[in-house]
């Protein structure tokens, strides 16, 4: 088995992937506020108690993918890398089988869950119809 010399990394090269996720993140609900506020302000609020729903769902499964890759890491530190493969593809089954019962549950319940958060009857339609979506 070859060895290979061990590479000295920056942070900014081990941090910029996770950067430009967290911004593409943070600019996908801006750009639908941007869009929607050319139709009407109602549209905006809308979609903006919807996007608070979906980020608390995508920070969901930030956690499990963060848990994995600690996992996936430790395994492969120690040089087991079929379980390193085992622990990702049951992190993948699992997070497809979860988002499968998330996102039925949300597109069945989506006007209750909105009236839980407080949304106004006047924006239920629409905010409905984009989480939904």
């Amino acid at each position: 088995m070859k060895k290979t010399a061990p590479q000295n990394l920056s942070l900014f090269t081990l941090t910029w992937p996770i950067f430009i996720e967290v911004s593409l993140y943070m600019l996908m609900g801006n750009a639908d506020t941007l869009m929607l506020s050319q139709y009407s302000d109602d549209s905006v609020a809308a979609v903006g108690v919807s996007n608070q729903m979906l980020n608390l769902i995508i920070v969901m499964f930030g956690f499990i993918a963060t848990g994995t890759t600690v996992i996936i890491s430790q395994f492969l530190g120690a040089r087991q890398k079929a379980e390193a493969m085992e622990v990702g593809y049951v992190s993948i089954s699992a997070n497809f089988i979860i988002s499968l019962f998330i996102s039925a549950a949300i597109y069945i319940f989506a006007k209750p869950l909105l009236l839980m958060m407080g949304l106004s009857a006047n924006l239920l339609a629409e905010a409905g119809i984009f989480l939904q979506i």
